[in-house]
């Protein structure tokens, strides 16, 4: 009941958490697509404040539209004709740290208040350190700078291995196909390769040790936008319609899965069907759970995302009934090939 309430958790976080026009450059040192800037609907940086006056005057001062320079496409205005040059003869210099993310809100773990994300910022709110301006939240009485001042060190740490961990994506998610948006954990990139159509050609292993052979057919998309992603399994033979729900526990750092069987009278369809796993150093996705059988015998669950490739992959079951000492490999086996 316990993994049950925590899947629940896990999914209304991804469906509650509203979209943003999220992140940018790794430390601002190296512009990607403007579609990951913290910018307003005018593709306007900083809520218009000058990046000029932030670094060079020490000081929050809004800038006009009648001096605007547009950069990488992000628009960024100034107070005046000669901050503007100043900006066109360095951009980078100026361009805020972070894609101009709240500085102290990357990477908080839940424990602190705030999920592993990335959050809006009060322009007057703002800390020059590095060379860099750093931009914070401040709202009521929460303002984000206090508590950056409190341990600044181990929080930029903090702050760069996450922005690390999200542009790490990047070059995934110009390939990535339909559905993923940029405002997504970047950890959600891997599972690109199930998005699109599948043929399956599988073989279930029989109780008697012998193997049944099927055709089945296999169909993923991501979810709200991206934090989310759910795949079809479903066997025009026999009947079997089945949907896998996954999404990136940020703070577990760990993939959290669930199987529903369509056609059942009770969710999970079987009692243990929730997966917890990562991608191993080479590059399948592993997953465990545990079971109990008909016998009333308890066993372990291993399953395998193998030879992943933008053709296909394929998908593999073992059980153990020693608590994982020894495996009893491809129980069920499926080579998957795409179709779209």
């Amino acid at each position: 009941m316990k993994k049950w309430n925590y899947l629940i958790v896990i999914i209304w976080m991804v469906i509650s958490i509203s979209s943003q026009n999220v992140y940018s450059e790794g430390d601002g040192t190296n512009p990607v697509n403007k579609k990951y800037f913290n910018l307003d609907e005018n593709d306007l940086a900083m809520q218009g404040y000058d990046g000029v006056e932030y670094l060079d005057n020490q000081q929050a001062v809004k800038g006009k539209e009648d001096y605007v320079a547009i950069h990488n496409g992000v628009r960024y205005y100034f107070v005046n004709e000669q901050n503007r040059k100043t900006f066109e003869g360095s951009p980078e210099k100026y361009v805020p740290a972070y894609g101009g993310w709240c500085a102290f809100g990357l990477g908080m773990q839940d424990n602190n208040g705030f999920s592993a994300d990335k959050y809006a910022v009060d322009p007057q709110t703002f800390k020059v350190t590095g060379g860099r301006v750093h931009l914070f939240y401040n709202v009521g009485n929460y303002n984000a700078l206090d508590y950056w001042e409190k341990d600044s060190i181990a929080i930029q740490k903090r702050a760069k291995e996450f922005w690390a961990d999200e542009i790490s994506g990047e070059n995934l998610q110009k390939k990535l196909a339909r559905g993923f948006h940029p405002n997504a954990p970047a950890e959600m990139t891997k599972i690109a390769f199930l998005v699109g159509e599948f043929e399956c050609h599988g073989k279930f292993q029989r109780p008697d040790g012998s193997y049944s052979t099927s055709r089945s057919f296999w169909r993923g998309q991501y979810h709200f936008n991206g934090r989310a992603f759910m795949d079809d399994w479903w066997n025009p033979q026999t009947g079997n319609i089945g949907t896998t729900w996954r999404t990136y526990d940020k703070k577990n750092k760990r993939w959290a899965c669930i199987w529903l069987q369509a056609g059942t009278d009770k969710i999970p369809s079987w009692p243990n069907d929730y997966f917890y796993g990562n991608f191993n150093e080479q590059g399948d996705f592993v997953l465990l759970t545990e079971h109990t059988d008909t016998q009333g015998q308890d066993y372990k669950s291993r399953v395998a995302f193998t030879d992943i490739t933008e053709k296909g992959f394929t998908w593999k079951m073992d059980t153990s009934y020693d608590g994982g000492e020894t495996w009893t490999e491809n129980v069920r086996l499926i080579k998957a090939t795409r179709i779209r």
